[in-house]
């Protein structure tokens, strides 16, 4: 049976995930508490990317979604912020 990277697969990950929980499996201590962090921070930007993109109407053309979509970016923001100040 093919593999399809982005379909989830009975565990509900998708291969990309699968592959990132590996990847910090095979990490000790601090090297795998910098990757979560790293991977946190690329997890928060890729969000604020999409609300962004989202908020707008090239983005979505339903109005209440653009409006949700907005309201979000501060909590996004904040959430980057907060996983930008880790060390």
């Amino acid at each position: 049976m093919a593999v399809n990277p982005g379909k989830p697969a009975k565990s509900g990950l998708s291969l990309e995930a699968r592959k990132r929980i590996e990847e910090l499996k095979s990490l000790n201590g601090e090297q795998c508490r910098l990757r979560l962090i790293g991977m946190v921070r690329e997890g928060d930007q890729e969000l604020i990317g999409l609300h962004v993109m989202a908020s707008t109407p090239e983005g979505v053309a339903e109005d209440s979604l653009r409006a949700w979509a907005a309201s979000m970016l501060p909590k996004l923001t904040n959430n980057l912020e907060e996983s930008q100040s880790l060390k």
